[in-house]
């Protein structure tokens, strides 16, 4: 089963305080670090979809899977720097809001921006 263990949703237009009708694009990528139980231990994968928000049905359209290796990570720590180089990809291409789920802050959302001007993506 997979269990996602972290995962942001990036966008090129800030999405904070606005009604997805609002924003000028809606198109998103969704980045995360999966774990599944193999055995008797866990692995990690980095996996990504990618689609559009439909604000009057409320919900995601034209979803597909963009990153999808089949080998896993044998630890936490590798899949993290492989979620960091994808997410160093998006930036590089213009999606560089980030919102994350939070269950600690009052509206349960966590924003910020990405910015990796001192580094190059790496393909």
């Amino acid at each position: 089963m997979r269990e996602p263990i972290l995962f942001e949703t990036l966008y090129r237009t800030d999405p904070r305080g606005k009604s997805f009708s609002d924003l000028a694009e809606t198109e998103y990528f969704q980045p995360r670090i999966d774990r599944e139980k193999r055995g008797d231990k866990f692995v990690f994968f980095v996996r990504e979809t990618h689609g559009y928000f439909d604000d009057q049905q409320k919900k995601a359209e034209s979803v597909t899977e963009t990153f999808n290796p089949e080998d896993p990570f044998e630890s936490r720590e590798e899949a993290r720097e492989w979620y960091e180089q994808q997410l160093r990809f998006r930036t590089a291409n213009g999606f560089v809001h980030a919102l994350a789920w939070d269950p600690f802050s009052p509206d349960r959302t966590s924003y910020r921006i990405l910015s990796y001007a001192d580094e190059s993506p790496k393909s």
